[in-house]
């Protein structure tokens, strides 16, 4: 059987959808950005530069240099990009102080290709001032020109200098990074979620949506072919009716033109058009709006004590009371 127009309940419905869509969309953007824009304010060398610093001190400050040290700094060459390095001494306000940094990359590719400390003074000199220079820039001054109090839990760059070689970067930011995204990935689903149990409900109270059971008969508008059954569901603009005989209603509705019914209930004569169609059960629009009187006046032919109920995800209810 096709479809009659969608009633204004599932447009609304619709809409609903669209606007949690929309939500999660802008949380996204709001949320995103801001996570970047964190990063960007911290005041650091990028994680590679740090590990090639601390590396390149132990170096420096031994007579031989281990095989394990020059291969991880090998590896360290492999990976660095210098154009990325820069961007982000230059982002972290440290523009004075990219010469030396890429001083100090120009002589960690040197020790890297040959194994050999030319000048090691010189070398634990430049990483000195590297450090001097972070700290005069990520460091505030107090008003007497102090060095101002560190905040609780936080860790300077020299300070990583006596944990164990990248552990901070490799092992403690990811964990730190995925637990914040798991965060807020739940945040976000769980306010979509209340969102959308709150959207359901408020429909249901807007449009008046009662559970019920009401005995009625569907009619084509000339009051021929009748079919007997209970209204499960009423609002001021619809109801469900699930027929004693569902083969029977819809061979009967293939009849009807354009799907336009009479539904008689008790002494009333409502004129509907059929919305959608469903195994056992169909929903009908009212072809005007009940008014909330006429509605009470139908609900009390019903079997049962009438209760609210919640909008379902579906074109339908979900026959929960409300407050459970």
């Amino acid at each position: 059987m096709s479809r009659a127009p969608e009633s204004r309940k599932t447009d609304i419905f619709n809409t609903g959808r669209a606007f949690r869509m929309v939500a999660v969309l802008v949380c996204l953007g709001l949320l995103l950005p801001r996570s970047a824009a964190a990063q960007t304010e911290i005041c650091r060398l990028p994680p590679e530069v740090e590990a090639i610093s601390v590396t390149l001190q132990q170096m420096a400050g031994r007579d031989a240099i281990a095989s394990g040290n020059l291969s991880y700094l090998r590896s360290l060459q492999r990976d660095i990009s210098r154009s990325r390095v820069r961007s982000r001494v230059e982002a972290s306000g440290m523009i004075r102080g990219v010469p030396m940094v890429m001083e100090m990359l120009d002589r960690a590719e040197q020790i890297a290709a040959t194994g050999v400390i030319a000048d090691a003074e010189g070398l634990q000199r430049l990483i000195r001032n590297i450090d001097q220079m972070v700290r005069l820039n990520c460091v505030p001054l107090g008003g007497d020109g102090t060095q101002a109090a560190q905040p609780l839990g936080t860790v300077t760059y020299a300070e990583t200098r006596d944990l164990p070689k990248n552990f901070v970067t490799r092992v403690i930011e990811p964990i730190l990074g995925i637990g914040a995204a798991l965060l807020m990935v739940t945040g976000i689903a769980a306010a979509v979620l209340a969102g959308g149990r709150v959207f359901r409900w408020s429909m249901a109270y807007l449009y008046n949506t009662k559970a019920c059971r009401i005995p009625a008969s569907l009619t084509a508008r000339d009051g021929s072919f009748p079919v007997e059954g209970l209204v499960t569901t009423m609002g001021r603009g619809g109801l469900r009716f699930q027929p004693d005989d569902a083969a029977l209603m819809y061979a009967r509705l293939e009849a009807m033109p354009a799907g336009k019914v009479t539904l008689a209930i008790g002494d009333a004569a409502i004129p509907a058009t059929v919305s959608e169609s469903y195994p056992g059960y169909a929903h009908f629009r009212f072809a005007e709006r009940l008014s909330v009187q006429q509605q009470q006046e139908i609900l009390q032919c019903s079997i049962i004590t009438p209760f609210y109920i919640e909008r379902s995800r579906r074109r339908g209810m979900n026959l929960r009371r409300a407050g459970f």
